[in-house]
């Protein structure tokens, strides 16, 4: 179960990662005579300013001053830029912290000192401001947005033995939450970061900020470009995509709609039985197939698209007793078309699960995606299903037709019959 958040500062929070290689690079050249070319400086997006200069002192075979004497000397260069740039905040950072203020736990984990970090935060308006606060004047840069203490615990990584992309710093973020590695979830815009978040076991969400460079962010989990794309929902699916949970998709008066997993299958089989299976997609024979299938279903569908075919489960009971949703076909003709498909266990038909589950789940599709509408292809002997069709709203292309057959996407399994095969569409 998710139950902390992690935040990295530089270039997820603060938009500092610009400001940050102008102070280092008139730094290197004031005190070096270095060029830190870009393209080098990148690199350290996400590490500490001690092993950047350290390594800096090692590449360019530089002895004149400790990495310490050269941190000193760029804050000196740093208060002459902040006091006329000051750090600008990332859009719609601050909102989307407070917006999971209350249903996790928080916490800032960034590679900065720890007075840096806290400045940052009182001057975001997300920590309550202090007599300890020392830097007021750069207050003028930062609108004030509030007073209140959002974030539960802040840890830099100067305080831990080995810097980002070592996983220290969010493994010490976590202890101080009190929570395990792997009931957190980190948001981080450098390379080094996102390593560090997977090296310490937690779920990581990519941050794709121009300011930090074009930074690897493969080992995330997840990659969004703007916080106000996101919200708690999306990180609890990405925490439970991450670690093969199903993730609750919605509700309806009677149904939890989630994703399936491999634990399921026993209830899924359930489902089958007794069913007339000449107008459905077939299971594998063998379980352990089909439990293989569902883990990869997880990692290629759910993963891949946030859409799929998910599991009813009845809240009175508990019980399993359908499954339904959207998936991307491919038909005998070639074409392709997002299409809606459902199965009720036998002794839950005709008690409207298929009609309130389905209805529901073309209003979260059509919320949540850019899709305009879903194709249905149904047995034209299915009296049931050729009535749901249309009670969901499904215009009918030709009632006649036997050409346009569903192609089941199991390596393994037979094609849905030809004949007798009817599509229609909804329009979302």
């Amino acid at each position: 179960m998710l139950k902390a958040v992690i935040f990295d500062m530089d270039g997820v929070l603060v938009d500092s990662e610009p400001l940050h290689y102008e102070i280092n690079k008139l730094t290197a050249a004031r005190h070096c005579g270095i060029n830190l070319d870009y393209e080098y400086y990148k690199q350290y997006i996400g590490s500490t300013v001690f092993f950047m200069w350290d390594k800096i002192k090692r590449d360019f075979n530089f002895d004149k001053y400790s990495a310490q004497e050269l941190f000193d000397l760029s804050e000196v260069i740093k208060e002459e830029l902040v006091s006329t740039k000051g750090y600008p905040e990332v859009k719609g950072a601050v909102n989307f912290v407070k917006s999971l203020a209350g249903k996790f736990k928080l916490a800032v984990a960034s590679s900065s000192c720890l007075s840096n970090i806290e400045n940052n935060m009182k001057k975001l308006g997300l920590m309550n401001y202090s007599e300890d606060f020392v830097d007021l004047n750069a207050l003028e840069n930062v609108s004030k947005i509030g007073n209140e203490n959002f974030f539960d615990k802040l840890v830099s990584g100067t305080t831990v033995k080995n810097p980002k992309p070592a996983p220290d710093v969010f493994l010490k973020a976590a202890a101080e939450l009190g929570v395990e590695p792997c009931e957190c979830i980190v948001i981080e815009d450098s390379s080094n970061g996102a390593r560090a978040a997977k090296a310490a076991g937690m779920a990581c969400v990519g941050f794709l900020n121009p300011s930090s460079g074009e930074q690897d962010l493969s080992m995330a989990d997840y990659l969004f470009e703007d916080f106000d794309s996101i919200d708690g929902a999306f990180l609890e699916m990405v925490y439970a995509h991450c670690f093969g949970e199903p993730w609750k998709v919605l509700e309806t008066e009677r149904l939890i709609i989630r994703e399936m997993c491999p634990r399921d299958v026993d209830a899924i089989y359930k489902i089958y039985e007794g069913n007339d299976l000449r107008y459905t997609e077939k299971l594998f024979d063998d379980m352990e197939k089909e439990k293989e299938y569902i883990k990869d279903y997880q990692k290629y569908i759910y993963n891949f698209y946030d859409f799929g075919i998910w599991l009813f489960e009845e809240k009175e009971t508990g019980d399993i007793i359908g499954r339904g949703g959207v998936e991307l076909k491919v038909y005998e003709d070639g074409t392709e078309a997002i299409e809606l498909g459902y199965i009720i266990r036998k002794d839950k038909q005709r008690q409207g699960f298929a009609y309130e589950g389905l209805k529901a789940i073309l209003e979260y599709v059509k919320e949540h995606f850019d899709i305009k509408s879903v194709n249905v292809s149904v047995h034209k002997d299915n009296v049931s299903s050729v009535k749901l069709a249309k009670k969901l709203g499904t215009v009918f292309e030709d009632a006649g037709g036997d050409d346009i057959p569903a192609i089941c996407q199991r390596e393994d399994s037979d094609k849905i019959c030809n004949e007798g095969y009817i599509r229609g569409i909804i329009y979302l």
